[in-house]
């Protein structure tokens, strides 16, 4: 799937002209989210409960902040 997704945006960004990769992006998560949501609802798969605590933990804290500078994935 993740390869298809490559393919997909360089299709976008080329065919269409697109300029604007963090709103392709943003609208993939944003699908991705979505479909995740109605499969759980539907009983098709089975996921914990979202816990802010966790979020906050892996994405938020200054150490996973400075590890992504570290890595040079800020400056995408």
């Amino acid at each position: 799937m993740s390869v298809a997704s490559v393919f997909i945006n360089k299709a976008i960004f080329k065919v269409y002209n697109f300029r604007y990769p963090f709103t392709l992006v943003l609208g993939q998560t944003i699908f991705t989210l979505m479909l995740l949501i109605t499969m759980r609802n539907l009983r098709l798969i089975r996921t914990s409960k979202f816990q802010f605590s966790v979020f906050k933990r892996l994405v938020l804290s200054p150490k996973a902040i400075m590890s992504s500078r570290e890595h040079g994935s800020a400056n995408v």
